[in-house]
């Protein structure tokens, strides 16, 4: 538009001047103009008017004007967001003789949007400020910039800051090329851009974001802006206010879909999401490699899913009762069945192991966001048929709109209702057909599992696991095994966990304590009538001596059953599983231990060798056995995660690595240094230790077990003697010093203390006495027997934990190796790296050419695994990282 002929201005009180930089000037502007004008500025009806700059030519305009009380405007009680004008720098304010400004309408011309722009109310266009405006910052001139607006009654002392405000650094920065306009634009509504039917996730309405509840990070400008409150907005004549203004997208974020229209293409499909790069381009030592690595590529669809809680309680009973936690996602199964039937085809339901959350991609038909009743009859794990109460009730709308956002990098936090709706959709099909054991998932057995001993067995299972990475969602799939409780009669399970050759008659204090402890909260099943519950202990007392009240009169467990139900005990000495929260007595001979019920608590010493031995396999078997899983899940025809709208990729992604050289070891005294290579990961010991210590007394101590065991009991192949007697004693020493003095250790060869010991209960007495008697004591040397795990934890106690003696334990079946054969003698060399570590000596040390900085002081470095990874987002520093 050119400014020649000086056409009348259609703004209030004002004219258009001629010429760049203000050549023909105009004497004075009208106070009551520019009043009506900043009426109408507040008002939000007037677009802002172009301002130019006036040069000094003898002209002198007042700058204060008679303050009045400002009312605040319909776009700060939240009406649609306006321009806010920026008044002039406050030098101009102090010399009114430098001249005055002009501001003047422009007649609209049609403006091209940018690709930030385009969706959204397009900006008023801005023409940039003459070359004498930047050289003279003391001349008072005036911009327009759009600033987003909240709901808001700003106070008088506000209403003159944001009448103070300079201008932006941004201005001052144009380019000398014209001056600066502000163009109006007939406003139109604003809707913000459909984006539920593929141009994007649709952002939950009515639900607040994770921004607004904490989130530090800025607001997307791409996202979609929340409805403005509507109110009438007063009647400004003949002129349109201006519209709307989306606020410009931060550096490095990602311009939004300029579609804005339904039937675009999907966020996820726009793009192939690619891993993030490294700030500092990768690394550069040793030499590049390529990974596989156990996870497939997920696609998550846009929209809702709807979350539905259930409650359920046996009939005339309060909610929760009546049944246990493992027969509730059996309840909800049995819903499910009447669901399916009443729609089959009808949107799929999942829920989770609890039964308590059930998830559906739309509303349920026949409930919506109300809720239903079930009545059902249902026959429980003891056996006897009951009639329940499920009320499914509509819980909330889970909006997988936050999950897109935050995978694109504009929120920092998935909400953990998300993860759960995605994981139990992904979970649904595997757990129906396999026992669930967290996200593990294991086939029944079929008779070739591998025996641990002591009456566990391993299973191997699939682990499924959904994960948020930095750059999309993952889904890692990986091979796992746990111990699980052989299916057998719980007297072959308890001469199994007591490593018993034969039956006992009976059993002692301390057998029945153990076994009692052992026993507690497994599930088993009695065989004179087929009900399943869980055990709660042993009683104190064999069967025949157990009595309880039975009609008025007292009767033995043994009488009773022969009463009752014909049955002759065969081994009435031994004590009563006490079954359910009652504490019933049953005859442990039965009772059967229940397949399918994973080991408590920690695997004993050997039954953990054992599962390292099974599990251990090379990179390349397990490669292809998560292969075969991952064949076996069939994803791609699953009907629940399809009905959820969840694509599972069938190729594990392939990652770049880098396999580092390994450093240089230090061994050796200081005035003979020795340096070792590690070659794939191992290395020998031929050099004497960096820094040895002196051993001058110690004891050594054989145990004896006193238990009768099983020979070779816990699953092993061992077929050695079961404790160390006299002469494996004086061979262990005599080579344990020799392996000492070649490793540069000082070691007396005359132990103070050497002795056999038959169990472990007078440990703690032992061991007082040795400290009495040897004040000087540095070590213990303690040899196990057989299945010598209570050994090892009363040695380990008294030692450590009471007495404060160094005590090192060694199993009899490497005590008793034979040490003449230097191949074996490798047991002994490492035993002595432990020894000297407590005694407070070094091994050896990386080699001083190894300068990295983590090292240039004592550190201990810590590995942690973590079931939900941070998200790491803006992958090239442009925004501060913010961790979850």
């Amino acid at each position: 538009m050119s400014d020649q002929g000086g056409k009348k201005g259609k703004g209030r009180g004002r004219k258009r001047g001629k010429g760049r930089g203000g050549q023909q000037q105009r004497q004075n502007e009208s106070v009551p103009g520019r009043q009506q004008q900043q009426r109408d500025e507040q008002q939000g009806a007037t677009a802002l008017p172009e301002q130019r700059q006036q040069p000094q030519q003898g002209r002198q305009q007042s700058q204060k004007q008679p303050q009045r009380k400002r009312q605040p405007s319909d776009e700060q009680q939240g009406a649609t967001a306006l321009p806010e004008q920026r008044q002039p720098p406050k030098e101009t304010q102090q010399q009114p003789q430098q001249g005055g400004q002009r501001s003047q309408k422009q007649p609209q011309r049609k403006q091209q949007p940018s690709d930030e722009q385009q969706g959204a109310t397009a900006l008023p266009e801005q023409r940039q400020l003459p070359k004498e405006t930047q050289q003279q910052p003391q001349q008072g001139r005036q911009q327009s910039k759009k600033q987003p607006q909240r709901k808001q009654h700003p106070s008088d002392e506000q209403e003159e800051a944001m009448a103070q405000r300079q201008p932006p650094k941004e201005t001052q920065q144009q380019p000398q090329q014209g001056q600066q306009q502000s163009q109006k634009q007939p406003q139109r509504k604003q809707q913000p851009g459909d984006r539920t039917d593929g141009a994007g996730p649709s952002k939950p309405q009515g639900q607040p974001s994770p921004a607004s509840q904490g989130d530090p990070r800025p607001q997307d400008p791409s996202q979609p802006r929340a409805q403005p409150s509507t109110q009438p907005q007063p009647s400004t004549g003949a002129t349109k206010p201006a519209p709307p203004q989306q606020p410009q997208s931060p550096r490095g974020a990602e311009k939004p879909d300029p579609s804005g229209q339904r039937g675009g293409t999907p966020q996820s499909d726009r793009a192939v999401p690619k891993p993030p790069r490294r700030p500092d381009g990768g690394g550069r030592s040793g030499r590049p490699i390529q990974l596989r690595a156990n996870f497939l590529p997920v696609k998550i669809p846009t929209g809702d899913v709807h979350h539905y809680d259930t409650d359920i309680r046996e009939k005339g009973k309060k909610s929760e009762e009546g049944y246990t936690r493992a027969e509730a996602p059996k309840i909800i199964q049995e819903v499910v069945k009447i669901y399916e039937k009443e729609n089959p085809s009808g949107p799929k339901l999942v829920y989770d192991k609890s039964g308590k959350n059930m998830y559906c991609r739309r509303l349920i038909p026949g409930i919506g966001k109300d809720s239903r009743r079930y009545n059902l009859q249902y026959t429980t794990d003891n056996g006897r048929e009951k009639e329940f109460i499920v009320d499914v009730k509509h819980a909330a709308v889970v909006s997988l709109y936050y999950l897109n956002e935050a995978l694109e990098g504009r929120h920092t936090e998935i909400p953990f209702d998300i993860m759960q709706a995605i994981q139990t959709a992904l979970q649904q099909m595997p757990k129906m057909k396999t026992i669930q054991v967290r996200n593990s998932f294991f086939d029944y057995p079929t008779g070739r599992e591998k025996d641990l001993g002591g009456g566990i067995q391993v299973w191997n299972g699939t682990f499924v696991s959904i994960r948020p990475t930095q750059w999309k969602m993952m889904l890692n799939v990986d091979t796992c095994a746990t111990g699980f409780y052989k299916g057998q009669s719980v007297l072959d399970f308890m001469c199994e966990f007591l490593n018993q050759r034969n039956l006992p008659r009976r059993l002692d204090e301390r057998q029945r304590k153990k076994f009692a402890k052992e026993i507690k909260a497994i599930k088993v099943e009695t065989t004179h009538i087929k009900r399943k519950q869980k055990a709660s202990g042993l009683s104190f007392k064999s069967a025949k001596d157990e009595t309880f009240d039975c009609e008025g009169r007292k009767v033995s467990v043994l009488n009773y059953f022969k009463d009752k139900y014909n049955i002759t005990l065969q081994h009435p000495d031994l004590p009563c599983i006490k079954i359910g929260q009652k504490g019933n007595l049953i005859p442990i001979e039965l009772c059967r231990v229940v397949d399918g019920q994973k080991k408590q608590g920690k695997l004993t010493g050997a039954q953990t060798q054992q599962m390292i031995r099974h599990t251990a396999i090379p990179a390349p078997d397990r490669l292809q056995k998560i292969t075969e899983l991952i064949r076996k899940l069939h994803y791609e025809s699953d009907p629940y995660s399809r009905d959820f709208g969840i694509s599972i990729g069938n190729e594990m992604v392939t990652i770049q690595g880098r396999v580092l050289d390994p450093p240089l070891l230090m061994y050796g005294p200081g005035n003979r240094p020795g340096k070792e290579m590690p070659r794939d990961g191992s290395w020998k010991i031929t050099k004497k230790m960096l820094d040895p210590k002196e051993l001058k007394e110690w004891a050594l101590i054989s145990y004896i077990n006193d238990s009768q065991p099983k020979r070779g009991g816990g699953g092993g192949r061992y077929r050695g003697p079961e404790y160390l007697d006299d002469r494996g004693v004086d061979d262990l020493i005599h080579y344990l010093v020799d392996v000492g003095r070649e490793k540069g250790v000082r070691v007396n060869e005359n132990p103070c203390y050497v002795g056999k010991e038959t169990g472990f209960h007078g440990t703690d007495k032992l061991f007082s006495n040795l400290k009495a008697r040897y004040p000087n004591l540095q070590l213990i040397v303690v040899v196990l027997p057989v299945n010598g795990d209570d050994y090892y934890e009363e040695v380990k106690h008294c030692g450590d934990v009471v007495y404060g003696i160094t005590t090192q334990c060694i199993k009899v079946e490497q005590a008793s190796s034979d040490f003449s054969d230097w191949r074996k003698r490798e047991t002994l060399v490492n035993l002595w790296l432990k020894i000297n570590a407590k005694l407070g000596g070094t091994t050896c040390a990386l080699d001083k050419t190894v300068k990295s900085p983590i090292l240039q002081r004592p550190v201990i470095i810590f590995g942690m695994v973590l079931m939900s990874p941070i998200l790491q987002l803006e992958t090239n520093l442009t925004h501060p990282l913010q961790p979850l």
